[in-house]
């Protein structure tokens, strides 16, 4: 498991650390009489984080994906596709802790804390959220912090709650989505195309 979390994580050898952060908004709030300090008025930032872009050329990332691929006797590939990478491992060999500690490990050499795990049903979904909960005293053990998950469910109402907790923090982030969060008639109704 720890080999197949390296994997991943080795096909961005050369990414230096770090976070992105981007002012989406300010406003004014009045402190008035029982504010903190002062009367008056006090701009807030509003700002969001992300993953740092990828400062590695593809050149780069294919040689890196070429020597996984090599270490693991995968016939290795000519050129990148984008930039979508298949992971397989069998049934019972822990893809869900794998893949949990490649996030962590992504964190912890590259700064990255914004994840989307995309499932093909609700009670995988259902399921990877109690794997996330089960192990998190164990990664807590090992990386010293905690993921903060949540499920995007389109029928609750706490997603707007989930989302922008997504985006206001720093800390590492999971949001667990099944494909049907996607399905509308429309392409232009579908969430993804909504500001």
């Amino acid at each position: 498991q720890a080999d197949a979390t390296m994997a991943v994580v080795n096909c961005f050898d050369g990414q230096s650390k770090g976070e992105r952060k981007d002012i989406v908004g300010r406003k004014t709030v009045d402190k008035g009489l029982f504010g903190i300090g002062a009367y008056g008025k006090e701009i807030e930032i509003e700002e969001i984080f992300s993953n740092k872009k990828l400062e590695i050329p593809d050149e780069e990332i294919l040689r890196n994906v070429q020597k996984v691929q090599k270490e693991q006797g995968i016939k290795t590939s000519g050129k990148l596709a984008g930039l979508s990478f298949t992971i397989e491992m069998e049934t019972g060999t822990g893809k869900t802790y794998v893949y949990t500690r490649t996030m962590y490990e992504l964190n912890k050499l590259y700064g990255w804390s914004k994840f989307v795990i995309m499932v093909p049903s609700v009670a995988i979904r259902e399921g990877v959220h109690k794997s996330l909960e089960i192990t998190s005293d164990h990664f807590q053990e090992l990386y010293g912090k905690k993921i903060r998950f949540s499920i995007y469910n389109t029928q609750s109402k706490s997603n707007i709650v989930n989302i922008k907790s997504f985006a206001n923090t720093s800390n590492i982030e999971v949001l667990i989505m099944n494909y049907q969060a996607f399905a509308t008639k429309s392409k232009e109704s579908r969430k993804i195309y909504q500001k």
